[in-house]
């Protein structure tokens, strides 16, 4: 199939309707020659073919325009090229425009850097004002305290000549009190072992041997142990407790047990005898209570020598005044009791395992032997013997009664006119235990020995009570 083409326009179109080829007039049947155009892909008879279409020599179908694609794109280069030179000399003449913009964004970012440096350079001074100002300040400040400090080195070195001196007065001070308790420790510790030595001598009893022991078979130790057999409140009891381990103090001991029954049972013998009780001094009603009388008297002297005040007035008249119920006589003891485990604990005794609640002279020997004795130490009390302490405490009904013996004169036994008017050089401690070594003792087997010695302690005691006055 061959293209005619003419220089009109009419010419150059493309044809619209094409002859068929004689293959088609040949069919024997009716057929219809119906092709796709290869540009819009429709069905309708008039289409271009393969040629045509490569060499654009075809126009739009529904084109207003009649132009073929090959004048088109000639067109269009032409209209690219004139662009291309139309922007190359756009791009001539803007090109100093964008030179000379781009100077003066130069030129105000310039502007823009020197307005800050202006503001930081007007702050920096303005702040170099201020630290000069601050700086005159502390100059002047410093040049003060410089004038001052001067005055604070004299006034040191002053208050530390004051300091020095007065830690050397302390240092002498406390040398002074050491060597005064020291010595107040001896002088109590003199005047106490005088008094123990001349008048409250305080010793444990040697128990019999074992041969002695075998004799206790014999007819005479059967006699004794009957003598000590007493008939209260229809039954037979035994008086004697003093066999066991006793401690004495002067002539009277007291068992070491603690066990002061005996006088209770002397106590009801009288009273079922209608008041007619048995006087010997030998009988445990008088040993007991003379024991715990010269136990108290010596209790209230080491007291009042070691200054300690003791939980409970130590009032010893009680023991000696009379009969005493057994209520009465079982709180009273018990005080004495608390009295001595606090002066115990007062002195610093050790041996806390050997201390008992109830045995009084062998914590009262514990005390006199203490390393400490006569020192101001704390007082120091063991919390397992506190727990023991129920065994010797006071009932509550007795604590309402308050000192049944407080007000009574006879806290001090009667003494002869001739003993209390003896001239007496001085009261000081010295001079009070300068003369107690010249003193006779007569011996512990004597039954006027008590009596003697009690009067001797009496006059003593009322020495050292007017000195504390």
């Amino acid at each position: 199939m061959v293209m005619e083409s003419s220089g009109t326009e009419s010419e150059n179109l493309a044809p619209t309707e094409f002859l068929c080829t004689s293959s088609i007039e040949n069919s024997t049947g009716l057929t219809v020659a119906v092709e796709r155009c290869p540009l819009c892909d429709g069905t309708k008879r008039k289409y271009y073919c393969k040629s045509c279409v490569k060499q654009g020599l075809f126009i739009h179908s529904k084109a207003t325009v009649c132009q073929r694609y090959t004048e088109l794109l000639h067109k269009l280069d032409f209209s690219k090229i004139e662009r291309d030179k139309t922007l190359e000399k756009c791009q001539e003449k803007v090109e100093p425009l964008l030179q000379t913009d781009i100077r003066l964004q130069e030129i105000n970012e310039c502007h823009r850097k020197i307005d800050l440096l202006k503001i930081a350079l007007q702050t920096a001074k303005e702040k170099m004002v201020k630290d000069r100002q601050q700086l005159e300040n502390m100059r002047r400040i410093n040049a003060n305290k410089s004038v001052k400090s001067k005055t604070h080195k004299e006034k040191k070195i002053l208050i530390q000549k004051f300091i020095k001196q007065k830690y050397q007065e302390i240092s002498d001070k406390n040398e002074n009190i050491k060597f005064q308790i020291d010595t107040l420790a001896d002088i109590r510790l003199f005047h106490i072992g005088v008094l123990q030595k001349y008048i409250f001598s305080v010793e444990e009893v040697i128990p019999p041997s074992a041969l002695e022991a075998n004799m206790a078979v014999s007819t005479v130790s059967a006699i004794r142990d009957a003598s000590h057999m007493t008939y209260i409140s229809g039954k037979w009891a035994y008086t004697n407790s003093l066999e066991d381990g006793n401690y004495r103090i002067i002539v009277p001991t007291l068992p070491s047990s603690g066990d002061y029954s005996p006088y209770n049972l002397w106590v009801a013998t009288s009273r079922e005898n209608g008041g007619n009780p048995d006087n010997s001094l030998q009988n445990p009603g008088h040993t007991i209570s003379g024991g715990l009388s010269l136990t108290s008297q010596l209790l209230a002297v080491l007291s009042y020598i070691l200054d300690v005040n003791l939980p409970w007035k130590q009032n010893y008249s009680v023991f000696c005044g009379g009969e005493m119920t057994e209520k009465h006589f079982k709180n009273d003891v018990a005080r004495l009791n608390q009295n001595i485990l606090y002066l115990c604990f007062s002195q610093g005794v050790q041996e806390y395992h050997q201390l008992d609640t109830k045995n009084t002279l062998q914590n009262l020997l514990y005390l006199l032997q203490c390393p400490t004795f006569g020192r101001s130490i704390p007082v120091l009390i063991n919390e397992e013997l506190l727990h023991s302490f129920e065994e010797v405490t006071v009932t509550e009904e007795c604590k309402s009664l308050g000192n049944h013996d407080d007000d009574q004169d006879g806290e001090w036994e009667q003494v002869n006119e001739d003993l209390a008017d003896m001239e007496i050089p001085s009261r000081t401690f010295y001079s009070m235990t300068s003369d107690v070594p010249s003193m006779m003792y007569t011996g512990r087997q004597s039954e006027s020995a008590i009596g003697i010695v009690s009067s001797a302690a009496a006059s003593v005691f009322s020495i050292f009570k007017s000195n504390k006055r």
